[in-house]
């Protein structure tokens, strides 16, 4: 399992992180509600978010989590670019 598949279930883990019964339990997914807002950039949306939104989904499809999205409201921000219109890289 790719390491961002791994990492979006840690949000609902984190609620409830003592049950060891479920994932979560209805109370506390309740109580501790969905993120409010997910900051990210467009290429983040194709790796972590689309799994976290998959898992959640199928979560709620069957049954073990009571809300469809994971998050309330997400901000997509840009790229920072080079000053020659290029794409910045971390390598660089």
């Amino acid at each position: 399992m790719p390491g961002r598949a791994g990492s979006s279930r840690y949000r609902l883990r984190y609620m409830d992180n003592k049950n060891d019964k479920a994932l979560v339990s209805p109370e506390n997914e309740n109580y501790r509600g969905n993120v409010d807002v997910y900051v990210g950039g467009a290429e983040h949306v194709t790796r972590h978010m689309i799994y976290a939104r998959f898992r959640q989904k199928f979560l709620f499809d069957i049954g073990i989590v009571t809300k469809e999205e994971p998050f309330e409201k997400y901000h997509k921000v840009g790229l920072i670019m080079a000053e020659d219109g290029r794409k910045m890289s971390k390598r660089r």
